[in-house]
This record gives structure tokens, C-alpha cells and sequence, in this order.
């Protein structure tokens, strides 16, 4: 694929290309017949579908299989995904190409207990929450940047503007207003994409993300994915519907001490997905959270 787009921009650079223009070249760049593959994402209304299931059964010659069977409404989508298989001695991903409904056995020396499909959120599909990071560019002039109120207003003032700045310089130079969290109105916050950033005891609005996020806030402390954090030096990035606005959205940084919201806003990360735990400058765990149907438990008397 990034072979395609780099041939795609040295050909057409500064010129119209058509649809079919694109084709030919990716066709090219290949080897392989991809006309249908791709009209199917030009002409097509809607997205996938898929529904996904699987078992798995003691091998006769040791071992286990797992079948995954992937099925689809008509017409079909011909597509390319990852699938994730937890076994005991760490995850395991297996590529998958998918056309029409799907049937595979995969094999492994250790039982898998989980299955989680479209690991990489490689695949378009309608679900929540589906914002990331990179969105913050999709609307970057209805972005305001809430800090808190609670203690310290001038040291998280500073914070704030310093953060401001960082994110200006890495992509739009434009400078995304701050506002208090004490001044942020419902019908501001309703109609803006909202960069919360703070300290657990200082910022209003982390009162306000909804329990379904999975997210536990305590006084210097907070709990995600089953594990509490209550070092000074963790943090906690999410990218969330609005809670004032779900077509809106909401980046939380979030810190257990000014030092590590310090250490959180020091540099701009591209890359990050739909959640981040940072221990002090370093993200040390990072994902997408789970799309209901995707994820498929396997229990002992599969």
C-alpha cells in the first residue's frame, strides 16, 4: 500500500487523477487484479459487518485447534484483518484474507483461552468508541483545551499553555483556545472537541466521562483494564465520545502528580491509538477498546 501511495504522488503530483487512474497504478505496483477490491470502498454505501465465532477442540496428535468462522450480509466485502489468539505464552497474530464468509482451523501447542478479531482496527466498521488520537487534526478549530481549577490554577494555567503550544507546533500553528473547567458551559463543551488535561484532583471534567469507558478515577489514583495505578510517575491518555456531545470528542490526559502530566505533555505523540498508560515519559501499554462481537472467549467446554 505505501508503495501504491508513493507512486500515486509522484505521477500525480499537482495533477487531477481519476478513480481509475489509481487502480491502474496500484494494479501495477502489485502484480494482482484490484479493481473490485477497490470500488468496493468508492461505490459502496455502508460498511462491513461481520460476526464473528470460533472453537476449539484437543488435536488427536497434540495440541489444540481453534476454528474462526467470519460470515457476512450480502454483498460480501473482500477484505485483509489480523486475528489475535491468547495463549499462555503471550499473544499470537495470524493474517487473515476474507471473501465471503470464512472458515479456518489455526493450530497451536498451548489451549488459547481468547480470540479477538481485527486486532489492529485494520477494517472500517460501525462501532464506539471509534475516535484515536490523529481525529484531533479532522477539527482542530473547535478544539478547546480544558485545564483545572481545583488547586494550583497558575501552575496548571502554565501546564496548559505549554501543552497549547506543543500541540500548535506539531501540525496546525494555530492555537486552540484554553478555557477553566469552571468556566466551560454545557453548550461550549457540547459543541467543541474537548482536550481535558490535568491532575486527578485538579480538573472538574473527569467527573463527567461516562463508567462505560472502563476508566475508575480515585484522589491520586486511578484504575484501568483491571489494574490500579497509584504511582506518582502514571498517567492515562483516552480518546473518547464527548460526554457533552458524543459526535464530538474528548483526549484525556490524565496524571497522578503535576510531575507526570509534566512528563506527558513534554513532546507531541503521534501515534497514539484509542488509550495510552504512560509511566513518566514513556508509554509502557497502548490499544483500542474492545468492539462487542469482535472478542470471542473460549471456554473449557468449547
Amino acid at each position: 500500500f505505501l508503495d501504491v501511495m508513493r507512486m500515486v504522488h509522484q505521477r500525480f503530483e499537482g495533477r487531477t487523477m481519476t478513480t481509475a487512474d489509481f487502480i491502474r497504478t496500484a494494479e501495477e505496483i502489485s502484480g494482482k487484479s484490484l479493481g473490485a477490491f477497490v470500488r468496493q470502498w468508492l461505490d459502496r454505501q455502508g460498511l462491513p459487518a461481520p460476526q464473528v465465532d470460533a472453537s476449539v477442540n484437543e488435536a488427536r496428535k497434540g495440541g489444540w485447534g481453534v476454528t474462526v468462522r467470519i460470515s457476512q450480509p450480502e454483498p460480501a466485502y473482500h477484505f485483509i484483518s489480523r486475528l489475535a489468539f491468547d495463549v499462555e505464552e503471550g499473544r499470537k497474530i495470524r493474517e487473515i484474507e476474507v471473501q465471503g464468509d470464512f472458515s479456518e482451523t489455526f493450530h497451536f501447542d498451548d489451549r488459547p483461552d481468547r480470540i479477538e478479531f481485527d486486532v489492529f482496527h485494520d477494517l472500517p466498521t460501525e462501532h464506539e468508541p471509534f475516535y484515536v488520537w490523529r481525529n484531533f487534526i479532522d477539527d482542530f478549530h473547535d478544539t478547546l483545551v480544558v485545564y483545572g481549577t481545583a488547586r494550583q490554577i497558575e501552575a496548571n494555567h502554565t501546564m496548559a499553555r505549554r501543552w497549547q503550544e506543543r500541540v500548535a507546533d506539531a501540525y496546525i500553528e494555530i492555537l486552540p483556545p484554553l478555557v477553566k473547567d469552571a468556566e466551560l458551559t454545557n453548550g461550549a463543551a457540547a459543541s467543541h472537541d474537548l482536550m481535558v488535561v490535568g491532575t486527578l484532583n485538579d480538573n472538574a471534567l473527569f467527573a463527567a466521562i461516562p463508567g462505560a469507558a472502563g476508566v475508575k478515577w480515585g484522589r491520586n489514583s486511578f484504575s484501568w483494564k483491571g489494574k490500579d495505578y497509584a504511582d506518582p510517575d502514571d498517567g492515562l491518555f483516552l480518546a473518547l465520545p464527548n460526554p457533552f456531545n458524543s459526535d464530538r470528542v474528548m483526549y484525556v490526559l490524565a496524571a497522578n502528580s503535576a510531575k507526570q502530566l509534566w512528563h506527558m505533555t513534554e513532546k507531541y505523540r503521534r501515534g497514539l491509538a484509542q488509550w495510552a498508560v504512560f509511566k513518566g515519559d514513556e508509554v509502557v501499554d497502548e490499544g483500542y477498546f474492545e468492539r462487542p462481537g469482535f472478542v470471542v472467549e473460549l471456554g473449557e467446554d468449547e
